[in-house]
């Protein structure tokens, strides 16, 4: 089990884990049609090129997966900080989206559709936030 999970729990270790899965996939995604970069949480991410967008999602993923074995320590928040980051810009594009009632593409839903569609990545990215705040609050 990683150092994560003994710390806090196998759930966050859990949490950390799928979120990476989430970010690489959404990396391939991007490589293999770059036109999935207009999907409302990946717009706020695009950077310079769909493979550097695609190589900052596998980077804040492999730090994340790898701080998992590590005490908890400045270091280790470090490697964390890409992944919170990406989280928290997908969930700015999400939350955009909800309050503007209208998806990264254009296409405009009502609000309560787009609330029932994104809301997951506002969510994740809170709880994200949460896991970290109170993993690196407890004592080893």
């Amino acid at each position: 089990m990683s150092n994560l999970g003994t710390v806090f729990g196998p759930a966050a270790s859990a949490f950390v884990t799928m979120v990476a899965a989430k970010h690489m996939a959404w990396a391939c995604l991007v490589l293999s049609n770059p036109a999935s970069l207009g999907a409302t949480p990946l717009k706020p991410l695009y950077v310079v090129s769909p493979e550097y967008t695609a190589a900052m999602l596998f980077a804040a993923s492999g730090l994340a997966l790898a701080a998992m074995r590590r005490a908890p320590g400045g270091v280790t928040a470090a490697m964390m900080v890409p992944q919170q980051f990406l989280m928290i810009l997908a969930a700015s594009g999400s939350l955009t989206a909800i309050l503007s009632a209208q998806y990264g593409d254009g296409e405009f839903r009502p609000l309560s559709f787009i609330a029932a569609d994104q809301s997951i990545h506002v969510i994740l990215a809170l709880w994200h936030v949460f896991v970290l705040a109170t993993w690196f609050r407890r004592p080893v």
